[in-house]
């Protein structure tokens, strides 16, 4: 995934570069010239974005490469404000940093971030929130109880016993507590 990531990025600056080719020879009518300090391996690189460019002018494909770059940073924009968590209704932004804080704490000290997570987890009789959303906002149960209706939560790093539990019926939450913590 990461590496789909790395070259999925690598085209992206690729694109971003030739589109400024594009953008400074349409708009300022400057000429590309390849630079003559440049090493072998930079030189490589910029010879394939200059022949892309001259590929898309030979072919009169400006404005069609125009619209996908800034399409391109549309879905980017577009899909980097879209939520994680599209079907868990009342959650405020304020929450869902909260979810995020206790999910990359679980496994050390997590106790304030749990309890900051009480209004959320208080709210939940009144949002139907299942077992399925619960684990959503606070990551995968340490200890599952009771056929499923007792999620329990460690909040420090030992087995202290120290937990936050969460309970169900009928799959909706009906409780919550911090237990054992001193």
């Amino acid at each position: 995934m990461i590496l789909i990531a790395c070259l999925f990025t690598a085209f992206f600056i690729t694109l971003l570069r030739v589109y400024k080719l594009v953008f400074t020879n349409k708009y300022f009518n400057e000429n590309i010239a390849k630079p003559s300090n440049a090493s072998p391996m930079a030189l490589y690189f910029i010879m394939r974005e200059i022949n892309t460019y001259q590929f898309i002018k030979k072919f009169k494909l400006r404005f069609f490469f125009s619209v996908l770059c800034i399409g391109f940073v549309l879905l980017f924009n577009i899909s980097a404000n879209v939520s994680i968590w599209p079907n868990i209704k009342g959650l405020t932004i304020e929450d869902k940093q909260n979810s995020i804080a206790f999910r990359n704490l679980r496994g050390s000290d997590c106790i304030k971030e749990f309890n900051a997570l009480k209004p959320v987890l208080e709210a939940a009789g009144k949002n139907d929130y299942n077992a399925e959303d619960i684990t959503s906002i606070l990551g995968k149960p340490d200890a599952i109880f009771n056929n499923g209706n007792t999620l329990q939560y460690n909040l420090f790093p030992s087995n202290n016993g120290c937990v936050g539990k969460v309970e169900f019926n009928n799959g909706k939450v009906v409780s919550f507590s911090v237990t054992n913590c001193n």
